[in-house]
């Protein structure tokens, strides 16, 4: 496809290009998120949420387990909203990086011992330095696969998961 034009919709926000390049995402007001898409930094509650919850967790010697607290003083978003998006990008101990290949074969290890159970992997085989969602994509991957079949066979990947 080409560049967009004014007045499309992504995702269902409405998106008008702006000068300099980059595309405002408008909700239509229903959260009042507005995103800059496309090489501008993006800004909405979230990031918001990011810092409640990093002074959250540095007040305190446990970790922050009370989302639904943090609902209302985010509109437009659930307690389980806020806790996915931490858990899964904005948490500063999640590794973003490509798996590398140690990565994939301690993901291979992890699942052979312990199947489908991804939170368990996380914390066991991760140390929880990858996030449950990356470790479960990473799994289901074309790349993955492609790396158990040269690693270990063509079959390797399917025998795993017949296995479960």
């Amino acid at each position: 496809g080409g560049a967009m034009t004014g007045g499309g919709m992504a995702g269902g926000m409405a998106c008008k290009k702006e000068g300099g390049g980059s595309i405002i995402a408008d909700d239509g007001g229903r959260n009042g998120d507005k995103k800059r898409i496309g090489g501008a930094e993006k800004v909405d509650q979230q990031q918001r949420a990011q810092k409640q919850q990093r002074s959250s967790q540095s007040s305190s010697h446990h970790p922050f387990t009370q989302w639904a607290d943090l609902a209302p003083q985010l509109p437009g978003r659930t307690g389980k909203q806020i806790r996915d998006r931490w858990v899964n990008y904005l948490n500063p101990a999640i590794n973003h990086l490509p798996f590398s290949r140690e990565d994939d074969l301690r993901l291979w290890r992890g699942h052979s011992e312990l199947g489908k159970r991804w939170v368990e992997i996380s914390v066991k085989i991760f140390h929880s330095a990858r996030s449950e969602n990356h470790i479960k994509n990473r799994w289901y991957s074309a790349a993955f696969k492609k790396f158990i079949a040269r690693e270990f066979g063509m079959d390797a990947y399917v025998d795993a998961k017949a296995g479960q």
